[in-house]
């Protein structure tokens, strides 16, 4: 068994950016990579929730 270490970043939940740790400050793209890797998701549905403080309302 290997592995490596990556990077997965989503934008509206979609899969834009794919990279490896490479040396610290330089990695390899590998997005079409792991757009084929079988559980990768591809697509991220978010739900959450969050906290407005009252004092935030009134400006």
């Amino acid at each position: 068994m290997d592995g490596l270490s990556a990077t997965l970043k989503y934008m509206n939940g979609r899969l834009v950016l794919g990279a490896t740790r490479g040396n610290g400050q330089v990695g390899e793209n590998v997005t079409n990579n792991m757009r084929v890797v079988k559980n990768v998701p591809t697509k991220i549905d978010y739900k959450g929730e969050f906290i407005v403080r009252r004092r935030s309302f009134y400006v």
